[in-house]
């Protein structure tokens, strides 16, 4: 066989896999392409186990399929297979189908991939392969990365009302360098973003320690009085990451409850828990 679940994945390449494949799906991949089979029984075999669009996936035939793929991906030929063609044959049948394609092309093409994920970045591609297209993106450059998903996140109004928070979680936040820091500073800070995706920014930096931040943070929370949501997500974050300028804040802020009973209640909670007295 030609993959192996000892075989270590290419730095920033998002595994296929949740866990490494056992014993049943190696065994149940050797049956679909023989004792001799290697990449293009792989790849024969691998469409067959992609449902089609709308029906739900079975998690034995995502396996053998991911399997399948590793094989094709990693053989000497792998090169030679029809990627692109695939994934434009696939991007808008089977969407999920195509994200698995697109992660066995990078394992299988490198940088030669770059013309193929710049064609299909657009708006109009489903929001599981725009994922890992911008994965990618990260993986060769975090200054790519950070023009690519900055020009998603600042400039285009998404079809699909969840694809700026996935981007957020899901590529953005899980690279550790500056550009990123930046990116989640630039887009919480970015009054025309989606609510959900600017909160979930605003998280991640604090998780992050981007102390860098805090005047920006701090900039929102002075100047965000329509949703709470942010107001509340922006000061938990300042006080996190400075908790002297989190309570000088909490000192300032004014809010009447009879027009801004949230705001009030959740002010008077963090000035209570930090030994503040309560208005």
């Amino acid at each position: 066989m030609l993959w192996s679940p000892a075989e270590p994945h290419s730095a920033g390449l998002r595994p296929l896999f949740s866990a490494e494949p056992n014993g049943v799906t190696l065994n149940r991949v050797s049956r679909e392409i023989g004792p001799d089979g290697g990449y293009q029984e792989a790849t024969d075999a691998v469409f067959d186990f992609a449902p089609p669009y709308g029906q739900a996936d079975d998690l034995e035939g995502r396996r053998t399929r991911q399997a399948l793929l590793w094989i094709a991906a990693n053989s000497e030929q792998s090169h030679r297979l029809p990627w692109q063609t695939w994934l434009l044959e696939e991007r808008r049948n089977r969407p999920e189908f195509a994200a698995e394609l697109f992660l066995a092309a990078q394992k299988a093409l490198g940088k030669e991939l770059i013309p193929v994920a710049d064609q299909m970045d657009q708006r109009d591609t489903p929001t599981p392969l725009r994922i890992v297209i911008h994965q990618f993106w990260w993986t060769l450059s975090p200054i790519l990365g950070r023009n690519k998903s900055g020009a998603l996140l600042l400039r285009e109004t998404p079809r699909a009302n969840d694809l700026h928070a996935r981007l957020i979680a899901e590529v953005v936040n899980l690279s550790p360098s500056l550009e990123a820091e930046e990116l989640l500073t630039d887009f919480a800070l970015y009054s025309r973003g989606e609510e959900r995706a600017r909160r979930l920014a605003i998280r991640a930096l604090g998780a992050r320690d981007a102390k860098s931040a805090v005047p920006f943070l701090s900039s929102l929370v002075l100047g965000e009085n329509r949703n709470a949501l942010l107001f509340k997500e922006a000061m938990l974050a300042v006080l996190e990451l400075s908790p002297e300028d989190g309570r000088n804040l909490l000192l300032d802020l004014q809010a009447d409850p009879s027009t801004q009973p949230v705001v009030a209640s959740f002010l008077n909670t963090l000035r209570e828990a930090n030994g503040l007295s309560t208005q």
